[in-house]
């Protein structure tokens, strides 16, 4: 099914990562035997055309193919259509090289912002977005405090309870340390 789906969106960036984290979402799911080889077969169709292959340069990529191209926010110094989709690469690239974690956390939270009042994102899409960003900010899930961890976790249990619609929040945080675990 995950296969088809990647060979039908395969040229939308956007649908391919987001189709990436649902099987991502999946497989750990299901515990499979070969987990670590999928992982790693998934992350090579991410990165695929990057040079660095780091944790944190898997996320920024990730985040970057899943940030709307025509959202609109007050992020946007760009007059002339009011979209946002630089002003929130621009602030991912700052997270990206940036080893102050406060700095980090109000430069998410201004994304998140952006992101909340989308209105073509599911519910889903925000969650998976949000806890990709929230290990971003650490610099990976390792470097994420276990109660920030803890904390987000909830947050995902709680929205899942509310929200009729199946989330792989706590799968992404546990995919991308699983990643992180096979590239280390």
């Amino acid at each position: 099914m995950y296969v088809q789906k990647l060979q039908e969106e395969w040229f939308d960036i956007a649908e391919k990562t987001k189709i990436i984290v649902e099987f991502e979402g999946y497989i750990s799911e299901i515990d499979s035997i070969n987990a670590i080889n999928i992982y790693g077969l998934l992350e090579a169709l991410l990165l695929e055309g990057e040079d660095d292959k780091s944790e944190k340069n898997l996320m920024f990529v990730a985040l970057k193919n899943l940030t709307p191209t025509n959202i609109d926010c007050e992020l946007s110094t760009d007059t002339t259509d009011g979209k946002c989709y630089n002003a929130i690469i621009e602030r991912l690239d700052v997270i990206k090289i940036n080893n102050d974690i406060d700095e980090n956390k109000i430069l998410a939270k201004e994304i998140l912002q952006a992101i909340a009042v989308y209105p073509d994102m599911t519910t889903t899409d925000k969650q998976n977005f949000k806890a990709i960003l929230s290990s971003f900010v650490y610099g990976g899930v390792d470097n994420m405090p276990a109660d920030e961890k803890q904390n987000e976790i909830t947050k995902g249990n709680e929205s899942n309870q509310a929200d009729t619609e199946t989330s792989a929040f706590i799968n992404v945080i546990k995919t991308i340390f699983v990643i992180f675990v096979i590239i280390v």
